[in-house]
């Protein structure tokens, strides 16, 4: 179970918003997403959780999480193989570009900007 204070960490990064497409989730029951998913051994930190509408199977969520997108969720950062660590995985945030996340809840964009992946939703 992720920590209270993790989910909010996450939520203010995040700006309360669906880091795909943006959408706003204050209000709704906001979904965390694990990015080294957890039956990969990913754990409930801030680098390792991303802010997205739906659940598993809709909405962003479930998007990044059917079978056709999981390459462009990958490109993207938002979902991290299991030999790596999320914490020097670039992730795609709708507002800031290429980031990488830190396990105290901040977001720091690349000084590098490439393009986001082809094929995100917008």
């Amino acid at each position: 179970m992720i920590a209270t204070g993790t989910r909010q960490d996450v939520l203010a990064r995040d700006d309360w918003r669906s880091v795909l497409r943006g959408a706003v989730v204050l209000g709704q029951a906001p979904n965390m997403h694990h990015r080294k998913l957890r039956s990969r051994g990913g754990p409930d930190t801030a680098s390792n959780l991303v802010t997205l509408s739906g659940s598993g199977t809709t909405l962003d969520h479930g998007w990044v999480h059917h079978g056709s997108n999981i390459t462009v969720a990958t490109k993207a950062g938002l979902i991290v193989n299991s030999w790596h660590n999320p914490l020097a995985i670039p992730v795609w945030l709708w507002s800031k570009g290429w980031c990488l996340l830190d396990d105290d809840g901040f977001a720091w964009p690349l000084e590098d900007q490439d393009p986001a992946p082809e094929g995100l939703p917008s």
